[in-house]
């Protein structure tokens, strides 16, 4: 893909990101459907989620990290779901589940 895509690609999802946060919630301003607890169900996120994460930068000192240096090719555990086959996640469910559809042969 163009790296020229991408950059308009990146605008068009956070313009649609912000129409749809802001218009997700617009019947509560039509005439006689004002209701508080829709008001704020809609739209209270919108204001509590920057707070959360500036405070949660702040008082832990974290640093925001740019997208170019965050290693997602060069994880240690890439390859570890590269074959399905030896997961070993829920051996003894398993164990259990074959017993069970083996139970009536």
């Amino acid at each position: 893909m163009p790296v020229k895509l991408i950059h308009i690609i990146r605008y068009y999802a956070l313009v649609g990101t912000l129409t749809m946060a802001f218009v997700g919630g617009y019947t509560v301003f039509l005439p006689g459907n004002w209701d508080v607890p829709s008001f704020l169900f809609s739209y209270t996120m919108i204001g509590v989620y920057p707070i959360l994460f500036i405070s949660w930068k702040i008082v832990h000192k974290t640093e925001v990290c740019k997208m170019l240096f965050i290693p997602l090719q060069c994880s240690p555990d890439r390859d570890q779901w590269r074959n399905l086959e030896e997961v070993d996640f829920f051996e003894k469910e398993r164990h259990q589940i074959d017993q069970y559809e083996h139970a009536d042969d």
